[in-house]
């Protein structure tokens, strides 16, 4: 989704959803890398080079432009609702497309809907109650990733911002 969503939202200066773009971009890039240094070594081999090196670049450049954008541009804190509204709508819109994507089994996305991991490591009779768990703390995550999104975003125009 940021793939496309970054940068037609940057380019046509859609400044109703600017602060969208940046967190999208933050953090596609941000959970891309971090997933190379934890996950590296089975992705590494699951892909040729070039699908690997184009990946690296289109995540870092998605990242710098969130960057960029927060430094440049002040977020405001109502925009929440929206960076709220957003997630939901690419977990929905994984959900509904997952029918016609291949290898999702790989795609953090449907690692974090399926709750891939806790029904790896947890015991089925536990599932009733882990996964309701799982997915509570997944949406504290993400909530909290949108404060500190606020915060950086304050920091960083405070920084870089010319002053006059």
């Amino acid at each position: 989704m940021a793939y496309f969503a970054v940068p037609a939202i940057l380019l046509t200066g859609r400044a109703r959803v600017r602060s969208w773009a940046a967190y999208s971009g933050l953090m596609a890039g941000f959970f891309y890398y971090m997933g190379m240094i934890l996950a590296g070594g089975p992705i590494y081999n699951s892909y040729p080079p070039y699908d690997i090196y184009i990946a690296m670049f289109c995540h870092g450049a998605l990242y710098m432009c969130g960057l960029v954008t927060i430094s440049s541009r002040q977020c405001a804190t109502a925009d929440r609702w929206q960076l709220m509204a957003g997630v939901g709508y690419v977990g929905l819109r994984a959900a509904l497309l997952r029918p016609f994507v291949s290898g999702t089994g790989q795609m953090l996305i449907y690692i974090l809907l399926d709750g891939t991991y806790v029904k790896k490591y947890v015991a089925p009779e536990l599932l009733d109650i882990a996964l309701p768990a799982y997915y509570i703390a997944l949406t504290g995550a993400i909530l909290l990733s949108i404060q500190g999104f606020f915060k950086l975003s304050q920091s960083r125009y405070r920084k870089f911002a010319v002053q006059v």
